[in-house]
């Protein structure tokens, strides 16, 4: 006799209309588990057609033998006419879903920012970017913040001409005033913020904390550094010139030392 502890898994299809089909009992080893896992039920089975040897031997041939274009990079090309097709593709997706299709074409990240919020309140875009070099700043109301905008307000200072550094709220609200103090510049979810996120793939947590800075290109939008906070903490003096040659800022050994600056 079965005592209550033990839960009854039924390992038949269940009828709509019906209830219950043949009602049966599976054990295991452990104790009695879930029908679904011991019965070949469709739901919890890929197609066959999708892994059989016929369907990996056609992925294989489309993309080996697939037609090369003259241009080609296999044949030392730039690959325009490939890149032409997929930016093609992409103005008919939805802007939101579009990153995903294409990751090349894609390296953005402020593709979607529409309009920014300067220190002064006038409304900027990306044009006004060009030729400069683009700061994400991810910050919060934490104590780590707190310590590092000032640090960075005085860094930002002295490459005004061609650095921008763009706010991102991670708050319960904008906190917009923040940024203005600081001399930064602001994105407001509203203009894009949430899609700048998104594109970024940033994510807070307890080994990569706030605040988080992100140095791109102005032009491209092509992120250049992940570690921004580190390198203006540790690297004050060499990073920007890094940051212009393409380069990231600093070494993954100098993230100990800011982490120790942001919690001194």
């Amino acid at each position: 006799m079965l005592t209550r502890s033990r839960r009854l898994y039924r390992s038949s299809p269940r009828n709509t209309h019906t209830g219950w089909n043949a009602p049966s009992l599976r054990t295991t080893q452990s104790g009695y588990a879930p029908a679904r896992a011991l019965t070949n039920d469709p739901q919890n089975l890929r197609r066959e057609d999708e892994t059989s040897f016929e369907h990996m031997t056609r992925v294989i041939r489309d993309n080996t033998f697939e037609a090369r274009d003259a241009d080609d990079r296999i044949f030392g090309g730039d690959n325009k006419t490939s890149k032409a097709k997929a930016l093609n593709e992409v103005r008919n997706l939805d802007q939101r879903i579009a990153m995903f299709a294409h990751p090349e074409q894609m390296r953005n990240s402020a593709r979607l920012a529409k309009f920014y919020h300067s220190p002064d309140g006038k409304m900027f875009t990306n044009e006004q970017l060009s030729g400069k070099l683009l700061a994400w700043l991810m910050f919060s109301e934490t104590q780590r913040c707190e310590t590092f905008l000032p640090q960075l307000a005085k860094f930002a200072d002295r490459y005004k001409e061609d650095l921008v550094v763009v706010g991102i709220s991670f708050c319960d609200g904008e906190h917009m005033e923040t940024t203005r103090h600081y001399g930064f510049s602001h994105l407001t979810h509203r203009n894009g913020a949430s899609f700048v996120k998104r594109d970024i793939g940033y994510f807070p947590t307890a080994v990569n904390p706030l605040p988080k800075l992100m140095v791109a290109w102005g032009d491209t939008g092509e992120i250049i550094d992940f570690a921004g906070v580190t390198s203006v903490l540790t690297r004050p003096d060499t990073c920007f010139d890094e940051w212009v040659e393409g380069r990231p800022g600093s070494f993954w050994w100098d993230l100990p030392w800011a982490w120790a600056k942001l919690w001194e």
